[in-house]
């Protein structure tokens, strides 16, 4: 049963708005089962999705759309499903782990933070091109040294 403070975290996560949940879930993969011989069984995931106030339409949704993207694998164990990342899920969280869990009072990097009233689908894409990463639909961060000069 979630604790008062679980509760808290999870309702400032959701105050964020717009989280993806092939994203949420491609994370917690790479926090619990990042190891070749680890995966996580279905009903845990299902029952850490409803945790997170997930849908399970929309959970079944984004680990459709992580396989198909080669992330995650997925196989039959009796009646439960066993999911894992796959060599490159594996290989791509690895390689994002000195970002994630680097001490911020370490990094050199400095970053810019750029709000919207909300960024369309076009605008989001144009904005990657320009080094953006999209955190939700208002929130856009990028490296200092990558943001783009004002011309006027």
């Amino acid at each position: 049963m979630p604790t008062k403070g679980f509760d808290t975290l999870i309702a400032g996560l959701h105050g964020l708005g717009g989280q993806r949940v092939w994203s949420l879930m491609i994370s917690l993969f790479g926090d619990l089962a990042q190891a070749p011989n680890q995966q996580i069984d279905g009903p845990v995931l299902s029952a850490i999705m409803h945790g997170l106030r997930v849908k399970p339409e929309a959970a079944r949704v984004a680990l459709h759309r992580l396989r198909n993207d080669d992330w995650i694998t997925s196989q039959k164990s009796g009646r439960i499903s066993q999911h894992s990342l796959t060599k490159r899920g594996r290989a791509e969280s690895a390689a994002a782990n000195p970002r994630i869990y680097a001490d911020p009072r370490v990094t050199s990097t400095r970053w810019t933070l750029a709000l919207t009233e909300d960024t369309a689908a076009e605008q989001a894409a144009e904005m990657e091109q320009r080094g953006f990463t999209q955190l939700t639909p208002v929130c856009l961060l990028v490296p200092l040294m990558l943001r783009p000069r004002r011309t006027c």
